[in-house]
Parts: structure tokens; sequence; C-alpha cells
């Protein structure tokens, strides 16, 4: 992947319905050059599927990671593991063993019992359990017709209007008003399935790891922009004030070694960790066997309780 590819991942994770013509119009390319290479990305399974869902905020649920060294002789038993769980939304293997699982609870009253499950699966002993900031940002509550345009779009959240209306036996203007809407409130989740380890480029997690009051939230933003696109991402976490979890993108080990020495130099960061991703795996969550429950007899049920929750 060149820095093309590169920020076309990164603007489809920020805006998953984001058409090709502004894509192409932002990158200053040919929309048919912006097809050609998402059809490249898609056939080479960097670009998975396009999903809708409703927010974890407004389920008051809780995304954690697990990160740690695992004992196990076999990943491919722990990757099996895993899916015994309908928490686990994504389990990375990289180098040495290392996993990165991350999970979705209903609330933060499930830690503890996740948290034996995920140690006694992947056999980490002692992983290191972050918990990612989660603030309910939307606005009002989500109407029956709602919930059944999100199941609809579940898999495949650029699906055409008319054809979601379609569907639901609504009008096409419906569903784009209703949807308009439910963007503006926060009241749909828009995501994209990305697997770079399915690329030629070397893939890796780093662990950033930083000195004492440091502000984790600047030491991101500034990763992101001395380091992009080689640093696709960072995450902090509300419970770990010295942790960074950021993807990144090398040519080759020797890429990523330099950019590992470059960023331990950035002032405020006391070392970094780095392991290549291997493979990665998604798997169905409770989420979405709520999305897929919210059929027509079950929608306004399902919206009225949620409401109740809230």
């Amino acid at each position: 992947m060149d820095s093309t590819d590169l920020l076309i991942l990164s603007k489809l994770s920020q805006n998953p319905l984001l058409a090709y013509r502004e894509l192409a119009t932002s990158l200053g390319i040919s929309v048919q050059a912006v097809h050609r290479r998402i059809q490249v990305l898609s056939k080479k399974k960097v670009l998975g599927k396009y999903h809708a869902n409703i927010p974890l905020g407004y389920l008051r649920a809780v995304s954690v990671h697990f990160v740690g060294r695992s004992s196990g002789g076999s990943m491919d038993d722990v990757l099996k593991g895993l899916a015994r769980s309908t928490s686990v939304r994504t389990a990375l293997i990289a180098s040495a063993n290392v996993l990165f699982i991350h999970a979705e609870l209903r609330s933060i009253d499930a830690l503890d019992e996740f948290s034996e499950f995920a140690k006694r699966t992947s056999l980490i002993h002692d992983p290191r359990i972050a918990i990612d900031p989660m603030e309910d940002q939307s606005k009002g509550t989500m109407t029956p017709l709602d919930l059944r345009i999100i199941r609809s779009m579940h898999n495949d959240a650029r699906k055409p209007t008319v054809d979601v209306a379609e569907e639901l036996g609504v009008s096409a203007r419906s569903v784009r008003t209703h949807l308009d809407k439910m963007i503006a409130d926060g009241l749909i989740e828009l995501t994209v399935e990305i697997d770079p380890t399915f690329s030629e480029d070397t893939s890796s997690i780093l662990r950033v790891f930083l000195n004492e009051n440091s502000d984790k939230k600047r030491i991101g933003a500034m990763l992101m922009k001395q380091h992009f696109p080689k640093v696709l991402y960072c995450q902090s976490f509300v419970n770990i004030p010295d942790f960074l979890i950021c993807a990144a993108v090398s040519r080759t080990p020797n890429d990523l070694k330099r950019l590992q020495e470059g960023i331990q130099q950035e002032q405020g960061i006391r070392s970094v960790e780095s392991n290549i991703a291997l493979t990665g795996r998604y798997f169905e969550t409770w989420r979405d066997e709520l999305v897929e429950s919210c059929e027509k007899d079950r929608a306004k049920e399902i919206a009225e309780k949620l409401a109740r929750n809230r």
C-alpha cells in the first residue's frame, strides 16, 4: 500500500459512507482511480465489510482491550476459544505470541467475569486491561424505523437508500431523512473492517509508554501528525494514563525499526514496544445479535426497552 491507499483507509474509517467523488476531490485523483484502488484493497481483503450498528454509548456498553503474551501453543485454538464469547469483537495475533483482544461488554459489571474468561482462553496470565473512553454523544432516542434501517444496513452500510426502502416497505425519502438524523444525532455507528495484515506491507501494533504526567491526548495527536501515514491511529484509555496503542504500517522491518526509534525520541515518551501483526479476526457480538433481532415485529418493543434503559 502507498500513502494514497493509507489515506483512503483513514478517510473511510472516519466516514464509511464517504462518496467516491468526495474521496477523489480530497485526494486530488480521479473518481475512477479511487474506485480502482478500493477494488484492489477489497480484493486483497484489506477492506472488508461496511457495518451499521447501534452505538455502544447508546447501549451504555463498555469497550475494553486485553493485551499480553499468550503461553498457548496453538493460536488457532485460542481464536476458536475466543469465538465462544459473544463479547469478543476482534482478536489480533502478533509476533512473540502477543494478543490484542477487543471486547464489548454490556456493562462494567461484566469486566471481572470476562477477564477470567479471556485469561483462561487466551492463556495470558498477566494481561494489561485497558478501557476505552466511552461517552454517550447521542441525542434523543431511536425509533422503530431507525432500528430497522440499521438492521437493513448492518452488513452493508453502503447499501443504496432505494434498496433499504424497498426492503422495509417505506419511501426512499423517509429512509434518507431518518438516516441523516441518526448520523447528526449520533444514533448510528458506521464502521468498516480494515485488516492491513493481508497487505504486503509490515503491519504492527506499537505499545507506547509515556513519562509520568504526560498529556496522552497531545502525544497521540502529535504522533498522528508527525508520523502519518506510517502511524494510522493512536488509542488512549481512561484507566491507564501512561499508555497508548498505535497501529503502524511500514514497508520493511527496518522501516519499522526506524519508526520505533523516531517515536521513542519524541518528548514525553518513555519507551516503545512493537509487535508485527500476523493475523486478525472479527467476531460477531451480542450487539450484532441485538441488531439482527430488530425485525418489523420486534423493532417497536426493542426501541421502547432501549429508551427505558437510558
